[in-house]
């Protein structure tokens, strides 16, 4: 055994273990040691635990890793070798790298942000996180089948076309920084959306290319209403498979004596290659190093744990734990050194911070706001979080997270992180409102997750700022009201405006029409009177002479109706009691109603005197209540009403559309028939306009009364529901 054996068990002297017996050591399985016995060749990687040790005593404690080679010896003297190497610090730095991606991987998944990389030489994408099927429609694997700039529209493939030299110039040139871009893209659904993108050109030490690491965040909502989006990034990392270790014996010169068969794999090259080789002529080892471990090792004669960067001859580098001491080979001084292949443990660290370094630019280059929360405290928030929020990162850490959400979202927030850590199933994206330093409250989308950090569940959050959506949105919809309602006004008063030129073209053609059948009906009934008086009463003919007569009267009366509707019919007006003659007009509208139609009036006791054509406001009763009567077949009830009303102008008339406000007498006919349907209400002053049956209805009535009404520049307002 030797001196460095003995120091990785912690054994003083090595007399303690005179009695070691390898076949009786409890920490070897049956199996190891029937395969030992076997002469078979053993190796392993186990934890020893220096707490169980009592053959012997140990300045240990605790448990260390080591990688065990057993080699069965021939000779004179047959036995077991046996090589251990303590490998706890490669598996802390594989415990460490996993955590770390673990982490990386947690937060990268918890963002709306796409995180890609793509080999700028093939223009491909060498990875994009699961977050591009909802921004663009496409599955990871449709994008990674297709070249990263068949996403692009023309403008934005034209625009990156010129960048992207530039940038890559910039970096071979040793300027790296972080590149931001607006990239318009295409969705599979045929559309196209903007993203905010994020680039950062490296060199990759696995394979030498150049590749982009990028983010991508969607800002149509920014675009177009200065609105909404997120992504998120992946990394992953090989693992190099560690090498074996070298055993090796050189003379002060570093001429190569001995080499076993570990040192030929690493260093590749055959046996016969050995005698030709110089650690230092042909590089293997760094000069600069060299004199220092010359020094150390004629001081104490030992070398321990050294960290060396070695060179192959085929200038392949690797680094190894170097040790060694100083030896009697073959009668002459010489150096046997034993070098662990590091390279793997160098690497792990180098990942991880790499790992920790993209975790870092991908938080602190986010304008989400990201943050974790152990036991209601910040542990962490990003630069985005804290403008949001309008503090600055260390006003923030280690402050109840609580303090900073609106209270309406307070209960809401923090039973929902509860149950999260107890593993119960809750939403992880919904709107809040949070308060920032100066008072105002801002709406945020929170998307939120559990990871471990540390061996500890913690909450971990991203936060996006949609104020700007939901004011942009609100606004949108009180406009859309208010466009609305100002063309249902406009629609309303263009109908209305028809109307009103359809009665005034219909007015015109019925004047004309009147006044040319009143010539015609002049000499009708002038020559029916002539031949009425020249007639004998006895005559047969008597009879037709007056059917001839009443029928020109009708036509007469039907003339009358034209030109009262188009306002140029004969008015008489003059002084008239305008109570007494609703009265005495009583009799008469009871007589055009049927027994089962009871008649009220409701007037003014005192006495009102206008001037008025008494046969003209007979006329306008007698056209409203005959309508009345048709309207209740089976009976009812209808009102009279006059009053003195003052009209303030919300109050419009029904035709001509024009405010009725200031003192006037209101005369009301209320009944209770079938009512008129809407559509049918705008028409009922139309001249020929009736909804009676064929024969039962001239459809002059009303427009009679309407051209009545205008002579004394007065106004109408009807209202009718059916039913």
């Amino acid at each position: 055994i030797n001196q460095a054996c003995l120091d990785l068990f912690g054994i003083d002297d090595i007399s303690y273990i005179k009695d070691y017996n390898l076949f009786d050591d409890p920490q070897l399985t049956n199996e190891q040691k029937e395969t030992i016995r076997a002469g078979r060749q053993l190796r392993f990687e186990a934890p020893f635990d220096f707490g169980k040790v009592t053959a012997y005593p140990t300045r240990h404690s605790g448990i260390s890793w080591f990688r065990v080679v057993f080699s069965n010896l021939s000779g004179p003297t047959p036995g077991y070798m046996m090589q251990i190497e303590d490998i706890t610090l490669q598996k802390k730095a594989e415990a460490a790298l996993v955590e770390s991606e673990k982490r990386y991987r947690l937060i990268t998944e918890n963002t709306s942000d796409i995180i890609w990389v793509m080999d700028v030489e093939s223009g491909r994408f060498l990875y994009v996180s699961p977050s591009v099927e909802r921004l663009r429609g496409y599955t990871v694997e449709e994008v990674m089948a297709e070249p990263a700039f068949e996403a692009l529209t023309p403008e934005s493939r034209e625009k990156l076309n010129e960048l992207i030299p530039k940038y890559v110039a910039e970096f071979l040139s040793g300027i790296s920084k972080i590149y931001i871009d607006e990239i318009e893209q295409s969705r599979k659904d045929g559309t196209t959306v903007w993203t905010e993108t994020s680039t950062r050109y490296v060199n990759d030490e696995l394979t030498g290319k150049l590749i982009v690491y990028g983010v991508s965040r969607d800002i149509s909502e920014r675009k177009a209403a200065e609105a909404k989006m997120r992504v998120h990034e992946l990394q992953f990392q090989r693992i190099i498979e560690n090498l074996p270790n070298m055993l090796l014996i050189f003379n002060p010169d570093f001429d190569i004596l001995y080499i076993n068969r570990k040192g030929l794999e690493l260093l590749r090259i055959k046996q016969n290659e050995v005698q030709t080789l110089n650690l230092l002529k042909d590089g293997i080892l760094p000069a600069d190093l060299i004199d220092s471990c010359q020094k150390e090792l004629l001081q104490t004669g030992v070398l321990t744990d050294k960290e060396l960067s070695i060179t192959n001859p085929a200038g392949q580098k690797f680094w190894t734990l170097f040790s060694s001491l100083s030896i009697n080979y073959q009668e002459k001084e010489a150096y046997l050194a034993t070098l662990q292949d590091i390279s793997y443990r160098k690497l792990m660290e180098d990942a991880i911070l790499e790992s920790e370094e993209k975790f870092r630019i991908l938080a602190e280059n986010s304008s989400a706001g990201i943050f974790i929360v152990y036991n209601g405290l910040f542990i962490y928030i990003n630069q985005g979080l804290a403008e949001i929020l309008g503090y600055s990162p260390k006003e923030l850490i280690k402050k109840e997270a609580k303090d900073y959400i609106h209270s309406d979202y307070r209960k809401i927030v923090q039973s929902r992180a509860e149950a999260r850590l107890n593993g119960e199933d809750v939403p992880a994206q919904y709107e809040i409102k949070v308060l920032t330093k100066n008072g105002e409250t801002r709406w945020c989308e929170l998307r939120a997750a559990t990871i471990r950090l540390n061996n500890r569940l913690v909450n971990m959050g991203t936060l996006f700022d949609i104020t700007d959506r939901k004011r942009s949105a609100r606004a949108l919809l009180e406009a859309n009201e208010k466009l609305e309602k100002t063309l249902e006004v406009l629609q309303e008063t263009q109908e209305k405006m028809l109307r009103q030129e359809r009665l005034t073209a219909v007015g015109q053609v019925s004047a004309g029409i009147a006044h040319d059948f009143n010539n015609i009906l002049s000499a009708i009934l002038g020559f029916s009177d002539l031949l009425e008086f020249a007639t004998e009463a006895q005559s047969p003919n008597m009879e037709l002479i007056q059917q001839i007569k009443q029928s020109g009267q009708r036509a007469a009366k039907l003339v009358q109706q034209l030109l009262d509707f188009t306002s140029k019919g004969i008015r008489r007006p003059k002084p008239m009691n305008f109570t007494f003659f609703l009265k005495d007009s009583l009799p008469e509208i009871r007589a055009l109603m049927n027994d089962d139609i009871s008649v009220e009036l409701s007037i003014l006791e005192d006495d009102i005197e206008i001037e008025a054509d008494t046969e003209q406001w007979q006329q306008i009763i007698a056209n409203i209540s005959s309508n009345a009567a048709d309207a209740m077949p089976n009976g009812g009830r209808f009102l009279i009403m006059s009053e003195k009303v003052h009209n303030s102008q919300d109050i419009s008339c029904s035709i001509c559309q024009q405010p009725i406000d200031g003192e006037w007498l209101r005369v009301s006919f209320t009944d209770t028939g079938e009512g008129i349907k809407p559509e049918l209400l705008r028409r009922v002053f139309e001249p020929f306009f009736t909804t009676k049956a064929i024969g039962r209805g001239t459809g002059l009535g009303l427009s009679q009364v309407l051209g009545i009404v205008s002579q004394y520049h007065g106004h109408i307002i009807i209202e009718s529901e059916p039913g």
